[in-house]
């Protein structure tokens, strides 16, 4: 079984950006993963990182050029897992977008970035996305793979990997709308807590998913994703992402979560 469910390249937000996203089956997703470019499909490959991509799904090429209209580039994967080691299939550039589109599509992440940086509205954030494999963290019973302190664990945040979080990334938001407080009264007396519902536009990668964790770095609002909707250009490439986030209360373990020097 070939653990690639789906291979795609896009461009970045930046001018020498290029986006490869990819999808592996739901056993192979704790494997490494390296990156190789090349101007044909016969090669010759150029490994893109000495470090492997683990714990996400997509990689960014920092050094991609489209000189002119004979302009051909190709990647591949090869994916090292305690299975095997698995080569993904060859996908080129122009394989869904022709150049025309392409331009098109670099030109919308470019106005949408400038939007968000640039203008009043944009906020940087800090998206922290959880530990799905290695270690588990000392706080799990070895014997049950349970946790009775998950949530208050100083040492994984809740997600009972050791280190709880890998390292972040920037991107942009813009708020939209912020829902009114929730008060809920908790069961035998136990006080109340209060809840708020933020909406915002954000860039589209990283691409977040439920249980990501957004952390307003100005402010220290920490907020966890609720649902993302993307919106794609030409179907199927996202270029922004409207996403519902709920505002942590201040004594949420994920406020211990360290920020980067």
């Amino acid at each position: 079984m070939n653990p690639f469910l789906d291979l795609s390249l896009q461009p970045g937000y930046g001018a020498k950006q290029c986006l490869v996203r990819w999808k592996l089956g739901a056993e192979y997703q704790d494997g490494d993963v390296y990156v190789y470019k090349a101007p044909a499909v016969q090669g010759p490959w150029e490994l893109l990182n000495t470090e492997p991509v683990s714990g996400v799904q997509y990689f960014t090429d920092e050094n991609f050029i489209v000189g002119d209209v004979n302009t051909r580039v190709h990647y591949r994967l090869l994916l090292e897992h305690r299975s095997g080691d698995f080569d993904s299939p060859v996908v080129g550039l122009f394989d869904k977008l022709n150049r025309k589109e392409f331009g098109i599509a670099r030109r919308l992440m470019k106005l949408e970035l400038l939007h968000k940086r640039e203008g009043r509205n944009g906020t940087a954030v800090l998206v922290y996305k959880p530990r799905t494999s290695g270690p588990r963290c000392r706080c799990v019973d070895t014997q049950t793979g349970q946790s009775n302190q998950a949530s208050l664990c100083p040492f994984c945040y809740g997600t009972t990997y050791e280190g709880g979080y890998i390292d972040p990334v920037e991107t942009w938001f813009e708020e939209e709308k912020w829902s009114p407080f929730t008060i809920d009264d908790k069961e035998n007396g136990a006080g109340s807590s209060s809840t708020r519902t933020l909406v915002v536009n954000m860039l589209a990668f990283p691409e977040v998913t439920r249980g990501d964790v957004i952390i307003h770095r100005e402010l220290d609002n920490r907020f966890a994703v609720i649902v993302t909707e993307p919106k794609y250009f030409n179907g199927s490439f996202p270029i922004r992402q409207d996403t519902q986030l709920i505002l942590l209360p201040r004594q949420d373990i994920r406020y211990k979560i360290p920020l980067p020097e």
